[in-house]
């Protein structure tokens, strides 16, 4: 099991994974949801990103489990997290100014949950917006590559939300010092665990069953994630 940040997972070197593949089976991206459980993960969440890049401590998001089939990696599970690992790269790279390098791995990731979904990541991730931006959802509708159909696209929506609160939460930082915290080779501030199913006799029957498309976090879940991670900040010995 190897320390991962979310550029090096596409090291072929390292696990064989050239290209991430956000499946059909999968549920649409939930963590820019309107609702108040979903608000307030995501602020949780993006927080502790942005602690991450701006003071320089070290984050680990955990596993992040799928197979990988010639060069593919289809999730099994991080879904959600690797979604908001994407939006976070292209926003800080964009408002660093980047151009190639690092950022041309953004180009592998795709998105199959709808194929509108699939597009727009294809469309994002080719656009150089320059800043300032007052609002970056609206900058991103405005577009001529933005088609109206998109507004009802529930992933692409709850992507717009997330961008919009990583704008407001980086409005005032050092993004470009926040790209090289992220793609750091030796010491990435936000780090994950890849583990390749293949390797774990996991099947198709327990992936259906843990990933039902369209089915939304309950409150258990919700629940259950966060006591984890308060067991965890407790029991730092463990």
């Amino acid at each position: 099991m190897k320390t991962d940040s979310f550029i090096s997972m596409f090291e072929f070197e390292r696990h064989g994974i050239r290209k991430l593949d956000i499946p059909i089976i999968q549920r649409d991206y939930a963590q820019g949801r309107p609702d108040q459980v979903a608000k307030r993960i995501r602020e949780n969440f993006l927080g502790v990103l942005h602690r991450a890049l701006t003071d320089g401590d070290q984050v680990s998001l955990d596993f992040v489990y799928g197979e990988i089939t010639g060069g593919v990696m289809t999730p099994l599970d991080g879904q959600q997290r690797l979604t908001t690992l994407f939006l976070l790269h292209w926003y800080i790279a964009a408002r660093a100014g980047v151009r190639g390098g690092d950022s041309e791995v953004l180009q592998r990731f795709t998105y199959e949950t709808r194929y509108s979904s699939r597009d727009f990541c294809a469309k994002l991730v080719a656009q150089c917006p320059t800043f300032p931006i007052e609002r970056l959802s609206e900058w991103i509708r405005d577009q001529s590559w933005f088609f109206g159909a998109w507004r009802h696209d529930p992933t692409i929506q709850s992507m717009l939300v997330v961008l919009d609160d990583l704008h407001d939460l980086f409005r005032g930082s050092d993004c470009v010092a926040a790209w090289q915290r992220l793609v750091h080779r030796e010491a990435p501030s936000v780090v994950l665990h890849v583990l390749p199913i293949n390797d774990m006799g996991l099947t198709d029957d327990l992936y259906i069953k843990m990933n039902s498309r369209g089915k939304p976090l309950t409150k258990f879940e919700y629940f259950k994630a966060n006591f984890e991670k308060t067991i965890r900040e407790a029991s730092p010995d463990q």
